[in-house]
């Protein structure tokens, strides 16, 4: 499946958007559960975003209602339609989770922005493994007049929230769980520029898993149309070789 290799952010709109200035960033995500560090670049222009993971790159065009999965070494792609935005009803619902935001008025210097952090609860859900209830806790540190906020925000703000609720497995409940933080953060004032997660059984327990989150890279530098064309030379996925 497409969603092995490029996962749709929570930010991700399927409304038709007015035209803004381009921005793109860097964020680099590490793990207490593996070594591995994943670098994903994204790319906003007008209707389409692109995000880079590696060799592969996806392509969401709102559009028309796409994403296009781009395999650079393998020199093929996929085109598949995006999942219809939830019902206004359904949206809201799914969006009342048990959650606790407070700033804790700790302030600090991340790169060139002056940040501030705010700290967001969640329950998680139950642990595949052991059955035991699960609480995510954030920390977030927003800074303050990054270029390409309003830009950003603006998605945010003004769309669906475009991935379909996990179909199930061991990682669904976390995984729809860090989906609506990621929402939640999105609604704070500021740019997530650093983000701190941990995953414990109670509110005082160690960690049993801790997930970093580093944004930066921030740019409103104009950027291309062909940066969201398939290359040339490249082969759709299931058409036949020439």
């Amino acid at each position: 499946m497409w969603s092995r290799h490029i996962c749709l952010p929570a930010f991700a709109l399927v409304a038709i958007l007015p035209a803004r200035a381009d921005f793109s960033y860097v964020r680099t995500t590490r793990s207490s559960t593996g070594p591995t560090v994943k670098t994903t670049r994204q790319f906003l222009k007008g209707q389409k975003l692109r995000m880079e993971n590696g060799d592969f790159a996806s392509v969401v065009d709102f559009t028309a209602k796409t994403i296009t999965i781009i395999d650079s070494k393998r020199k093929v792609y996929t085109v598949h339609k995006l999942p219809e935005a939830p019902a206004a009803g359904k949206t809201a619902a799914a969006s009342e989770v048990n959650a606790e935001i407070h700033e804790s008025g700790q302030k600090k210097k991340i790169g060139t922005y002056n940040a501030k952090e705010v700290v967001l609860t969640m329950d998680a859900g139950t642990s595949p493994i052991t059955g035991n209830k699960m609480q995510l806790e954030a920390d977030v540190w927003l800074a303050s007049g990054v270029p390409g906020t309003q830009e950003l925000q603006a998605f945010q703000r003004e769309g669906h929230a475009l991935s379909p609720a996990p179909a199930g497995g061991a990682g669904a409940s976390l995984e729809k769980t860090m989906a609506e933080m990621q929402q939640k953060t999105a609604a704070l004032d500021g740019l997530p520029v650093l983000q701190i997660i941990k995953v414990r059984t109670s509110k005082d327990s160690p960690a049993t898993m801790e997930i970093t989150m580093e944004t930066g890279g921030f740019s409103t530098a104009p950027l291309p149309d062909s940066l969201f064309a398939v290359p040339a030379g490249f082969r759709r996925s299931g058409a036949p070789k020439k």
